[in-house]
């Protein structure tokens, strides 16, 4: 399995300046201010979730993914609608170039975004912990869905969750994958989503796990990594900071 991401697997760590964007988040939304009559809260859930589910797996074009964007912040109250008018708006580069690395920014604002569907819309909410060198939390059979990950480092270390799908006709371990060789192992899995999260900080995530079979959920940040430096060990995954899921 991937032991050094690629840059666009890899660009979950720059979360690290969304982490207390993510705690405020969390700790703000769903407050008890009147809303408007135009307002429709599961019309912008439907159509931010929609967007969450198909722009990442190039379901979406550019057009397609504003469209739905519009939709959402046409029935949003005026603060969620400014909130995702300024994600609209860092959403373009990435629409324009897919495989370009996001800006911090909005890694910032989509973090902000999934706050607001966990906080907001009808969906399932799961809270994991890191800690040297595992995950509490992830539960090990969950149904088909679209979840939201409440992701806290309680850690020493730098710790990231990154799920993967097993293809269906692989057999092998999560341990079994982590010891083939990168390129050997990717052609095994597909990758589906990432947290990143320091030490003491909670940010958001979500886990588009609307297909069944078999997933992993593991850390590949190196060993003995902190603010302040880049660890030298192995990747935390090989220190047993992994987790299977099997999705029905």
């Amino acid at each position: 399995m991937n032991k050094c991401l690629p840059i666009h697997h890899r660009i979950p760590r720059t979360l690290l300046a969304a982490g207390a964007t993510a705690v405020l988040v969390l700790a703000g939304c769903g407050s008890d201010d009147a809303e408007s009559d135009d307002t429709d809260v599961q019309t912008v859930c439907d159509n931010v979730i929609e967007l969450d589910q198909t722009v990442p797996a190039g379901q979406a074009t550019k057009d397609e993914a504003n469209a739905t964007l519009d939709e959402a912040i046409a029935s949003a109250d005026e603060e969620t609608a400014a909130m995702l008018t300024t994600f609209q708006e860092l959403l373009q580069p990435v629409l324009d170039d897919p495989e370009a690395e996001p800006s911090d920014e909005f890694f910032t604002q989509f973090t902000e975004v999934l706050g607001w569907v966990g906080a907001n819309c009808d969906v399932e909410t799961i809270d994991v912990t890191a800690a040297e060198y595992q995950f509490t939390g992830l539960p090990e059979d969950l149904d088909a869905g679209y979840y939201i990950v409440n992701f806290t480092n309680d850690g020493n270390e730098l710790h990231e969750l990154v799920a993967v799908r097993i293809n269906d006709d692989v057999t092998l371990s999560v341990e079994e994958l982590l010891a083939l060789p990168e390129e050997e192992a990717d052609t095994m899995i597909q990758f589906m989503s990432a947290a990143f999260a320091a030490p003491g900080d909670t940010t958001v995530a979500s886990l588009n796990l609307v297909e069944p079979g078999r997933y992993a959920v593991v850390c590949f940040v190196p060993t003995g990594t902190t603010m302040d430096a880049e660890g030298t060990g192995p990747p935390h995954a090989m220190e047993g900071m992994t987790q299977e899921m099997t999705v029905a």
